[in-house]
């Protein structure tokens, strides 16, 4: 518990130890206190195992069964900040393993039966937004795979934020996602209370740079934002005022 992480040469020789301490998440031999800390410190050392691509799979899903929405969820806030690190800190294959288990975990909420089981853990993708390090496309398809299956980043203000930046680079793809977030208003109420600055920024440059589809998504985002009881976007519903606009 008080180390400074774990020894990747020598996890052929300490898979019994973890496979003893994933057992102890089901356990009641501590107490709540300790537990929590003891748990959040094996997410972070399973999370470096996984990025040093030497975690046993057997280990990863005995975690991943085993650990609860809350120690899931701290695995995924952590592993944010690890694919976050410069280049000379956080190497281009492990910063793709870190991906790749996020996507993984997105895979299986979508092949779920209840994938709001998924929703505490997953919605964590906010913090990945507030770094907004990662490739903006990949990014962006991650949320619009929550969405597809009604979840929505936990507290949304940095998603929002980072989608107001990406306008300027993919402006097609920042308002698709804004349309999902507003269509699950129900779940994210923060997005059109809370947000206006950027929100407008998104769909002024959507009307004005984005394609044919993506100005008729700014009029059915102002159209649902106004039957939620806010026309303050109303004024961004206006005909195009020109045809010749660079596209994503």
């Amino acid at each position: 518990m008080n180390d400074r992480g774990p020894v990747t040469a020598l996890m052929p020789e300490f898979g019994p130890c973890y496979a003893e301490e994933i057992a102890r998440l089901a356990g009641n031999a501590a107490s709540e206190g300790e537990r929590d800390f003891r748990g959040q410190r094996l997410a972070e050392y399973v999370m470096v195992l996984v990025l040093a691509g030497v975690m046993p799979p057997s280990l990863l899903q005995q975690f991943l069964q085993r650990a609860p929405a809350g120690l899931r969820r701290q695995a995924i806030w952590f592993l944010g900040n690890q694919v976050s690190l410069p280049a000379k800190d956080m190497p281009d294959e492990m910063r793709r393993r870190g991906q790749a288990y996020w996507e993984m975990r997105l895979a299986a909420a979508t092949g779920s039966s209840n994938p709001d089981d998924y929703g505490w853990e997953l919605g964590v993708i906010d913090h990945w937004c507030y770094h907004g390090m990662l490739d903006e496309l990949w990014l962006a398809d991650q949320l619009l795979g929550m969405l597809a299956i009604g979840l929505v980043p936990t507290n949304g203000y940095h998603t929002i934020e980072w989608l107001a930046k990406l306008t300027v680079s993919h402006v097609d793809s920042a308002v698709e996602v804004l349309l999902g977030l507003v269509q699950h208003a129900d779940k994210s109420r923060w997005i059109y209370v809370t947000n206006q600055t950027p929100i407008r920024i998104i769909l002024s440059e959507g009307r004005d740079r984005g394609s044919q589809e993506t100005a008729g998504r700014v009029s059915r985002i102002v159209s649902h934002l106004a039957s939620l009881g806010d026309p303050s976007y109303l004024d961004l519903d206006l005909p195009r005022s020109d045809t010749n606009r660079p596209r994503d």
